[in-house]
């Protein structure tokens, strides 16, 4: 399933003067940074290895994301399908605006399997985040904690150019990724949307195959009825 891509990103903080810490409105002459690519970490439907790439960070500390973007953007190009939690929301139209401001051309087109869309669609959890589902599910494998620099402290340090920071973001990252593909196959037999995962796993037509999985051990239950037929 080469055509399938699992992705999560991190993005750099935005920037603003402010008098106060609650309920501000920003307007453009507060605003000294609108946001970068930080990280990105991301693997295969089908694949055990997840790849990370980090953006620039340059001698006085502005970051430059432009080979993340392309990077990125490759990849989308690559896939039939994208896999993200809240993609359809932050991760694939943050990728794009970046995209359009460093003067590149779109990718071929794809389509977004959103996993908080799925949860909020289809379940009653207590939360949607992919901490919770993970939690929920009871997955072996969860969302890390900033170990080192605990919640907002990592982006700091990070911007600071401290390296040991860098490293534990690139960490947390993989992380994300990880639970983010266990928490998809959960969820993928009760995803009434799923796409026909049968298409990528075989082009003879003629293979009877699980929609959903691709499996190949399926077995006639019965009939589905419509408005208009059986």
């Amino acid at each position: 399933m080469n055509n399938v891509l699992l992705i999560d990103i991190e993005t750099s903080p935005k920037l603003a003067y402010v008098w106060d810490m609650w309920k501000q409105n920003i307007n453009q002459d507060m605003l000294l940074d609108r946001g970068y690519l930080m990280t990105a970490s991301w693997t295969m439907l089908g694949s055990n290895k997840i790849y990370s790439q980090r953006c620039k960070l340059n001698k006085d500390l502005t970051i430059d994301d432009y080979d993340l973007t392309v990077e990125l953007l490759e990849l989308l190009d690559r896939s039939n399908y994208v896999i993200a939690h809240n993609g359809k929301k932050f991760d694939i139209p943050f990728i794009k605006a970046r995209a359009l401001v460093h003067g590149l051309t779109p990718p071929s087109p794809f389509k977004v399997i959103d996993t908080l869309e799925i949860a909020r669609k289809e379940f009653l959890f207590t939360r949607n985040t992919l901490e919770n589902l993970a939690q929920e599910l009871k997955l072996p494998d969860k969302k890390l904690s900033h170990s080192k620099y605990s919640g907002a402290k990592l982006w700091v340090e990070c911007l600071k150019g401290n390296e040991d920071a860098w490293q534990e973001m690139l960490t947390y990252n993989q992380m994300d990724v990880k639970v983010l593909k266990e928490v998809y196959l959960k969820l993928r037999p009760w995803d009434s949307k799923s796409f026909n995962i049968a298409s990528e796993v075989s082009e003879n037509i003629s293979d009877f195959m699980c929609p959903k999985c691709g499996s190949t051990h399926i077995q006639l239950r019965g009939y589905y009825f419509t408005n208009s037929g059986k």
